[in-house]
């Protein structure tokens, strides 16, 4: 029997009607395990780009946001105002990456949607909304859009004077869209979230909320060892 590969879209609805039926902590913890993948990369994306080693206060501002998501999930404190400062700090970022003059790093844009998959992730904390838990799941899968873009598409791009037919170019879009949806990469993502949402429908209590991190979070969104070699 073959692997079955799974499709954002169907997989978007699948997540919407199975996040829908749980409560509200679960949401956030969902949330909070596609953050934390995502997290590696706006680390490493920082840490390059930090010739002068003057981002350590960035870091750790992001790191302890979502730190703040877990704990507070765990510990049942209600803190408005510290998650609503947190989002305040994240999209001040955000905000500064984007309208940075200077020709843009490699992942700059992989490292925008870990900062957004925090967000949601801290949003969904504050409100335990539905779409804000699926924006976290979303976040991670433009992450890697983005990294096939920039690796695995920049090898075939058309060169200037390449004149193709509209066919021709429609042809080679759906075939790169194709191998995107079916990268390794993508489909163990899409199999995490899951995963996540299949524990998450087997516990009741948040006292399995730290089990749960451990073993939805061993793996980032693009592994260390991808970081390294691109």
């Amino acid at each position: 029997m073959g692997v079955i590969m799974i499709d954002w879209q169907d997989h978007e609805v699948w997540l919407l009607e199975k996040l829908g039926q749980f409560q509200g902590w679960k949401r956030v913890a969902f949330a909070a395990a596609c953050a934390e993948r995502a997290l590696p990369v706006y680390i490493t994306h920082v840490e390059r780009v930090d010739k002068d080693h003057r981002a350590g206060m960035e870091l750790e501002q992001v790191k302890l946001a979502l730190e703040f998501v877990w704990t507070n999930l765990t510990n049942g404190n209600q803190s408005t105002g510290e998650a609503q400062g947190f989002i305040g700090i994240l999209e001040q970022i955000i905000i500064e990456k984007e309208e940075c003059s200077s020709p843009w790093a490699p992942f700059d844009s992989e490292a925008l949607y870990a900062a957004y998959s925090i967000i949601y992730s801290l949003q969904a904390y504050l409100n335990g909304n539905l779409e804000d838990a699926v924006g976290a799941a979303r976040s991670n899968y433009n992450i890697l859009g983005y990294y096939f873009y920039e690796t695995d598409r920049s090898a075939t791009d058309l060169r200037d004077g390449d004149v193709r037919s509209i066919e021709s170019v429609r042809a080679r879009q759906r075939e790169e869209l194709l191998r995107f949806e079916t990268h390794p990469l993508v489909q163990a993502e899409l199999g995490r979230q899951q995963q996540d949402v299949m524990k998450l429908n087997a516990v009741n209590a948040t006292a399995s909320v730290r089990s749960f991190r451990e073993a939805s979070t061993s793996m980032a969104v693009l592994p260390v060892d991808v970081l390294a070699k691109t």
